[in-house]
Parts: structure tokens; C-alpha cells; sequence
């Protein structure tokens, strides 16, 4: 039987479309997998991509343009759904914790929370690694989740990056919400009932620290990572905190910095890094140690941004002190003539941001609207640029007499909320 994806919201116009890095080509593309129904079996590289720790380039560098281009013809793109699902992965944790015992099914229910609702796929890369063979579970999970958008035609607007149910969900097209819904629970259920059968059959009792620990060297020699700033590094007694089996805390910590469950973190620590979600139980258990949140175990340049901050403290305090007067001066005044929602290239939903923050503004009295551009397209006399807060050094070496919003999320509405009320003290 062959599978043909809904004309409406699946399939697009190849034409002119740009060839995308390391000489792939999107037409040939759709070619393959659009027209001749052969789109689930995209399955068979995404899913062992995933624990090889290559699903952000294969999301933002083969479906991520691949789904704009969609989403300019037909709204919606089913690239989008392809990598996010957290399916396959909710479903081998769900066979771990009915099936086996010990470490592995006591952090299963933890790891099922931040893969469902965080999105935070690498929580599940130990589990596979234990038992390589649920790679079978994972792979047909993911096909039966792509079988079932194709099936109803749904699809998103855009990226839903982290691949949780809440981003899932926000980004979700109008009318696709049943077809993403069932996609994610069917690919649960193949999930579970295949690697529960393989878990049964085949499984054997790993060692989810050691598998953790293997995670975390593969993945550091993978990038070539070395711990030289160690040696420079004033003495701090430093901790890297996650909730019980949360992330990947193994994997953000350097060799001489210990990681520990949120509770067992010594009470004499001087610096705790860790997830932004567990910063209060970080103070209530170390009132006195400097704690640096961050949003993701595996972000290197938020640890770049720690490390200068240990290395040079003094430059830092002298930098604050110059961005507070600069937010002081700022804070007098702001016209909103010149006002901007600026994204990278393809990132995130910039349009669906800026639609939401004008609808906001409005609602305050403030009659304006939000354009939104590329950050290299930007005004450079834009007086406010709301952007990423990963994209904020670049909006200032774009137009640096702007006043800059960073947000975390382009669908943050508690953020525009602040923005807007922000707004209203400055105008």
C-alpha cells in the first residue's frame, strides 16, 4: 500500500528551492518521500541520528527549511512533526519502567516528564544505549507517527523546538490538532508494546550511571571537548545540579566538576550550575552558593558564558554596572516609531511572536504594529528590537542604540506580557 501525503498541507512546490548544507537537495527530497509515500521511512535515520546526538542538525538543517518552504504555500509543514515527536522516546521509557528493575525504572518516571512536557530528547539516550535493540521500538514508532500525520494531513506552523507537547501543541496548524495528537499517541503505544516485547525478550539489566558516563564521553569526543579552563579557574567548590535522572547533567559537567541530584547537593557548594526550572530548590538548598541556570544541560555557549564569568569577574561586575546605567538611561524614554521582532533566519516563529506581542500591545492602548525581520535585515536605527536571548549580542552589533527585550520563547506570552508593561513606564 502505498501512502500519499495530503496534497493540501504536505505536499509543496519544489521549485527554486535552495540546495541545503552538505549538498542536499529538497527537491530530490520530496521526490522520495512526499510523492511516493515514502515519507515514514524517513524513520530509519532519524531515530538512530537522534542517540548519535545529530537530531539538531538533521531538525534545523534538512527539515526546519525544508518545512518553511511548506509552510509559505500551504501553512503548515509536516517536516516539522518528523524529529519533535516525543513519542518513540515516552514510549521505551514507559517499556523500561513496566518491564525491568532497579536505576533504570525508579529515573524512568522523571525521564518520561522531561521528555513529554521538556522535550528534552537526550534524557532517553542511556536507556537506549543499555539495550541497543530498542532502536527497533523507537524506529517504528517513529514511522507510525509520521504515518498518522500523513494519514489526517496535519502538520505545523513551525519548528517546535524543544520537541515537547507544549511546543508541539503551540505550533500546532489550525485543524491539525486531532492528527498531532494521535501522531504522538500512536507512536507512544508502537513504542512501548515493541521495546516492552523486545525488553522482555532480549533486554539485559544495564547500568544507567555507566550509561549515562558513556553518553557523556561519546559525546565529548565526538565534539573533541577538553577540560583546559580547569586549570585556571580560581578555587570554587562547584556542583552541576539536575532533578533525579533529569537532562544530562553527566554530560554538562566537566571532569573536575562533580554533578549531583538537586537534594544531594553538598551544602558547602560555592557555585551551582543547573536547569533555569530548578534555580529556587538550588537556593533553598545552598542559600550561599552563585548559582548560573541554564536552559539546556547542552548548550556550549551558555557554559562559555560561566567560564569568562569565573575567569573575569571584575570585567563582568564593570560590564553590569555599565548595562544597568545604559538601562537606566534607556528606562527615561523609548519611542516605539522604530520597534522590531527579530529572529534568525528560519528560527523559531518570529511572524505568529510578533502577532502576539501587537495584539498585546493593543490591548494595553498602545495602537501600533510589530514587524518583524531576519536580524541581518534590521533597521539600524530600530529604537526596540525584541529577539531570542541567544540572538542578543547580534541585534546590539546590529543597531546598537536600540533597547533590547531578550526573550527565551517566540510564544512566551507571559514575556510579552512583561514587555508590554515595560513598555507602558517607557513611553
Amino acid at each position: 500500500m502505498v501512502i500519499r501525503h495530503n496534497e493540501k498541507s504536505s505536499s509543496f512546490v519544489a521549485d527554486n528551492l535552495p540546495t541545503v548544507t552538505g549538498g542536499f537537495n529538497p527537491v530530490k527530497y520530496k521526490e522520495l518521500t512526499v510523492e511516493h509515500g515514502l515519507l515514514p521511512l524517513t524513520s530509519l535515520l532519524v531515530e538512530p541520528a537522534k542517540v548519535l546526538f545529530l537530531n539538531n542538525a538533521i531538525n534545523h538543517g534538512i527539515f526546519t527549511p525544508l518545512g518553511m518552504d511548506q509552510v509559505k504555500e500551504f501553512g503548515q509543514s509536516i517536516f516539522f512533526m518528523i524529529e519533535a515527536n516525543p513519542g518513540p522516546g515516552l514510549g521505551l521509557l514507559m517499556a523500561y519502567y513496566f518491564f525491568t528493575k532497579g536505576d533504570a525504572k525508579d529515573n524512568s518516571v522523571s525521564a518520561m516528564i522531561i521528555e513529554f512536557f521538556g522535550g528534552i530528547h537526550e534524557i532517553y539516550f542511556p536507556y537506549v544505549l543499555m539495550n541497543p535493540i530498542t532502536l527497533i521500538g523507537l524506529i517504528l514508532g517513529g514511522m507510525t507517527g509520521v504515518m498518522v500525520n500523513v494519514f489526517f494531513g496535519s502538520g505545523l506552523v513551525s519548528s517546535a523546538s524543544p520537541g515537547s507537547i507544549i511546543a508541539i501543541l503551540g505550533m500546532c496548524a489550525k485543524g491539525s490538532y486531532l492528527g498531532v495528537i494521535l501522531s504522538i499517541a500512536a507512536a507512544t503505544a508502537v513504542s512501548f508494546i515493541v521495546n516492552g516485547f523486545l525488553l522482555k525478550t532480549f533486554g539485559k539489566q544495564g547500568n544507567l550511571d555507566q550509561a549515562k558516563d558513556q553518553i557523556a564521553a561519546e559525546k565529548k569526543s565526538a565534539k573533541g571537548i577538553k577540560s583546559s579552563a580547569a586549570a585556571i579557574l580560581p578555587k570554587y567548590k562547584i556542583a552541576f545540579c539536575c532533578d533525579a535522572g533529569m537532562g544530562s547533567s553527566a554530560m554538562g559537567a566537566e571532569i573536575l566538576i562533580p554533578h549531583y541530584a538537586i537534594n544531594e547537593v553538598p551544602l558547602d557548594t560555592d557555585i551551582i550550575v543547573t536547569h533555569e526550572s530548578l534555580v529556587d530548590r538550588a537556593k533553598s538548598r545552598v542559600p550561599s552558593a552563585r548559582i548560573y541556570p541554564i536552559s539546556n544541560f547542552l548548550g556550549s555557549k551558555e557554559y562559555d558564558a560561566i567560564v569568562n564569568d569565573l575567569l573575569y569577574p571584575a570585567n563582568n561586575d564593570k560590564e553590569e554596572t555599565n548595562q544597568s546605567a545604559a538601562d537606566s538611561t534607556t528606562s527615561q524614554k523609548i519611542s516605539l516609531d522604530k520597534i522590531a521582532f527579530c529572529c534568525d533566519a528560519g528560527m523559531g516563529s518570529s511572524a505568529m511572536g510578533a502577532a502576539s506581542l501587537s495584539k498585546k500591545l493593543k490591548a494595553a492602548g498602545i495602537n501600533i504594529s510589530v514587524p518583524h525581520y531576519a536580524l541581518n535585515e534590521v533597521p539600524q536605527d530600530t529604537q526596540v528590537i525584541i529577539t531570542h536571548e541567544s540572538l542578543v549580542q547580534r541585534a546590539k552589533d546590529r543597531a546598537p542604540m536600540a533597547h533590547i527585550y531578550p526573550i527565551q520563547n517566540f510564544l512566551g506570552s507571559s514575556e510579552y506580557d512583561d514587555i508590554v508593561k515595560d513598555l507602558k513606564t517607557r513611553i
